[in-house]
């Protein structure tokens, strides 16, 4: 799993490669947690070459969306792969956060 981290008009953007299970999941939450603490509020996962997200990926994205909330911030999610989709849509997690198609839109939609 990599993950590069980019910020376009006071929005943190990570970008996911690779697979997302119960090894590489810690490193994510982890960096993302820090993100949150270092006052970050506005945060686009993009998910365009993130080929796998386990059940433990989703628990990590689920703890960084409540601690945003907390802090009046939000959690997004742009350009998942059709495999990725599968799974956001199973578990339902388009109910509790924004999915876009369009990275831009998704961008913008926090911006």
């Amino acid at each position: 799993m990599d993950i590069t981290d980019l910020r376009k008009n006071n929005v943190l953007i990570l970008a996911l490669r690779g697979k997302l299970d119960s090894l590489t999941t810690p490193a994510l939450q982890e960096k993302i947690l820090n993100f949150i603490q270092e006052g970050n509020k506005r945060i686009v996962m993009d998910c365009r070459a993130l080929d796998y997200l386990s059940s433990s990926g989703i628990r990590a994205f689920y703890i960084a969306g409540k601690k945003l909330e907390e802090s009046g911030g939000k959690l997004i999610f742009a350009c998942p792969t059709p495999q990725v989709k599968k799974v956001i849509d199973v578990v339902g997690m388009s109910r509790h956060f924004s999915v876009f198609s369009d990275f831009e839109e998704a961008v913008q939609s926090l911006a």
